[in-house]
């Protein structure tokens, strides 16, 4: 069961690097716009957008 949460992690991780990597200049702006000011209230697993991408 630990071994299956890790590797949920590490794909989650991986999930969001590669979510982040894509996103175009204006949505980085706005990725970094989001970090900075909302701080440790932003999850970026939460955004609309990377739902979005995840399910397609």
């Amino acid at each position: 069961m630990e071994k299956e949460t890790v590797k949920e992690d590490e794909d989650v991780k991986e999930s969001v690097k590669a979510y982040i990597d894509n996103l175009n200049p204006l949505e980085k702006i706005a990725y970094d716009i989001a970090v900075a000011r909302l701080k440790t209230s932003f999850d970026i697993e939460k955004s609309i957008g990377f739902k979005s991408k995840k399910s397609t």
